[in-house]
């Protein structure tokens, strides 16, 4: 449930904020969520992290070089502090949200679904090759093993499109820090060498957490009203709970029709409903 996988991370983001700090380094943390994932809102709260990124506009997105700007100077500004350590939060849909990442997903989409590319290293060249000239060069500085999450990720999960859970995107956005921070240090910009920095992915951590008293009251209290609903022959129904800050004596429950829940999302050779 909600509570446990927050409570969860949270201890773990903790402890990451305790080594960022012994260490003097800087820890790139990839959560479970989408771009406007209410996971990485609920751990910034409870661990007040150095940096959390999330999503913009639904249709505008960011720019990946701002992106990097923004991670760069933080990371300057503590150095001048006499803070060499921090903790940066991003879910792992954020991807989906950088303009220029979007469109390199799409296009090497595109070439892997009209050619006949086999599922392994040697193919990435192949597809670097007839990428446009400014999604090569993107494509280029991209770490090799993230370069075949991005090719070949959905396909081994048996879907045509990039699978963003498998998106090593903390690893993705350190490379192009580490770059940013040489390029200002060759610039004089900055004097010294300071910055260290890696990854720690908690995409799966909290799945075999014990649940919170508050998720078991949540499931019994579904479970119970979908047995009521069924009871009552009412099928169909989504069980929805309102009045979760209060005493569990107080929780509301009633039933959805799911019909009210189905979208159209079109796929290559059908359309599919999905919830």
């Amino acid at each position: 449930g909600y509570d446990t996988v927050t409570r969860t991370l949270s201890s773990f983001v903790g402890n990451i904020g305790n080594v960022a700090k012994t260490r003097s380094m800087w820890i790139f943390v990839r959560t479970m969520g989408d771009a406007w994932s209410h996971v990485s809102v609920q751990l910034t709260l409870s661990t007040h992290p150095h940096l959390v990124l999330l999503a913009g506009s639904q249709l505008l997105g960011h720019y990946f070089a701002n992106i990097v700007k923004c991670v760069c100077d933080l990371i300057v500004k503590r150095h001048e502090a006499g803070e060499n350590h921090g903790v940066v939060i991003l879910p792992m849909g954020f991807a989906n949200d950088i303009l220029e990442l979007r469109m390199l997903f799409s296009e090497i989409m595109d070439l892997i679904a009209s050619g006949d590319y086999d599922v392994s290293w040697d193919s990435i060249p192949k597809i670097a090759a007839k990428l446009k000239p400014s999604m090569a060069a993107l494509f280029d500085v991209i770490p090799r093993d993230v370069q075949y999450e991005i090719c070949f990720g959905g396909r081994e999960r048996h879907t045509t499109k990039v699978d963003l859970p498998t998106v090593s995107t903390d690893r993705l956005l350190l490379r192009f820090v580490e770059i940013e921070l040489q390029r200002r240090r060759q610039l004089g910009l900055i004097k010294e060498d300071f910055f260290h920095g890696t990854c720690y992915p908690m995409a799966y951590q909290a799945r075999s957490s014990n649940p919170t008293d508050f998720d078991c009251d949540l499931a019994y209290t579904l479970g119970r009203a979908a047995g009521i609903l069924v009871d009552l022959g009412k099928p169909g129904q989504l069980v929805h709970a309102s009045r979760l800050e209060r005493d569990v004596d107080e929780w509301q429950i009633r039933g959805i029709p799911l019909t009210c829940l189905l979208r159209t999302e079109a796929e290559e050779d059908c359309n599919e409903h999905r919830i």
